[in-house]
């Protein structure tokens, strides 16, 4: 189950890379690809973080409707 998050997490990470070249304000290569790979690296932490916490929503929605 953890190498299915970081393979979700790592395909985010990289779509993002790619969204969010285009909204870099620089002519040079190198600069655009570390400047959104250091973005994508904020965003996908924080979707990392809402997958987690939706994982332990479930779980616990599973366990309530089993005790009842």
């Amino acid at each position: 189950m953890i190498a299915l998050d970081l393979l979700i997490t790592l395909v985010v990470f990289v779509a993002m890379i790619f969204v969010l070249r285009s909204h870099v304000p620089s002519e040079t290569p190198a600069i655009v690809l570390i400047v959104s790979a250091f973005t994508s690296s904020c965003i996908t932490a924080l979707f990392w973080l809402a997958m987690q916490m939706l994982k332990a929503v479930l779980v616990h929605q599973r366990e309530k409707t089993n005790e009842d």
